[in-house]
C-alpha cells in the first residue's frame, strides 16, 4: 500500500450496532459500537469509536473537541456543523453532504472522502494527513494556515480552493478542478499537477494564458 492512501478503519462495516439518539448526550460522552442518526446539539469532548454515523446527527452540531476514532460516515447531513479542534483518525465519509463543515484547528490523519459535497467547508488552521477526497465537491475549500502531508484531491470540483499560508509537503491534485485556485508561490514545488490542470495554476500566479497567435 502506498504510504499516501490512507488506512481504513479497524471496524466492520456489516457488524450490528446499538443505535443510540443524539439528543440528550452530555460532555465527554463516550460512544463505541453505536448508530448516531438524530440531531447531537450541543456536546463538548465527545469521543466516538467502532461507530457509524448516518442522517442528520451532526446537522448544525456543536462538537468542540469531538474525537471520531475507526468510524464511517455514510449519507450523513453535516452541514453546518462546528468540529472545531477535532480529530479524526482512520475514518471514511461516504456520499456526505457537508456543506460549510467548519473543522477550525482540526485532525485528521488516514480520512478518505468519497463522493462528498462539501463547498464552503472551513479547515483553516488544521492539519491532515494522509486524507483522500474523492469525486468530491469542494469549491471554496478553505486550508489556508494548514499543514498538508501526503494529501490527494483526485477528480474533485475544487474551485477556488484557498491554500494562503497554507504548509504543504504533498498535495495531489491530479484530475480535480483548481480554477481560482488562491496559494503562496513558494508552496506550489509542493504541487503535483496534471498537464490539463498547468493554465489554472499558471494564472492562479498572475500570468496571462494566451495562444502565441493571439493579439493582445
Amino acid at each position: 500500500m502506498s504510504n499516501r492512501v490512507p488506512e481504513p478503519p479497524d471496524f466492520d462495516p456489516d457488524a450490528p450496532l446499538e443505535s443510540v439518539s443524539g439528543r440528550g448526550l452530555v460532555d465527554r460522552t463516550v460512544l463505541e459500537h453505536v448508530e448516531l442518526v438524530e440531531p447531537i446539539g450541543i456536546v463538548r469532548n465527545a469521543s466516538v469509536s467502532m461507530s457509524r454515523i448516518a442522517g442528520a446527527a451532526l446537522k448544525d452540531a456543536t462538537l468542540p473537541g469531538l474525537r471520531v476514532i475507526d468510524s464511517r460516515f455514510v449519507g450523513a447531513d453535516c452541514s453546518g456543523a462546528t468540529c472545531v479542534d477535532a480529530r479524526l483518525i482512520r475514518c471514511v465519509i461516504e456520499s456526505c453532504k457537508c456543506v460549510g463543515f467548519d473543522t477550525r484547528g482540526a485532525t485528521l490523519r488516514d480520512v478518505r472522502f468519497h463522493e462528498c459535497k462539501m463547498p464552503d467547508a472551513f479547515m483553516h488552521e488544521s492539519t491532515l494527513d494522509r486524507v483522500w477526497f474523492e469525486a468530491c465537491n469542494l469549491d471554496g475549500l478553505d486550508l489556508s494556515g494548514s499543514m498538508l502531508d501526503r494529501v490527494t484531491i483526485r477528480g474533485c470540483e475544487a474551485r477556488g480552493l484557498r491554500l494562503l499560508n497554507t504548509r504543504i509537503s504533498l498535495l495531489d491534485l491530479r484530475g480535480s478542478r483548481i480554477d481560482h485556485l488562491a496559494i503562496d508561490p513558494g508552496s506550489v514545488r509542493h504541487l503535483i499537477i496534471d498537464p490539463v490542470q498547468a493554465p489554472a495554476l499558471t494564472e492562479s500566479l498572475g500570468a496571462r494564458v494566451v495562444d502565441q497567435h493571439e493579439d493582445i
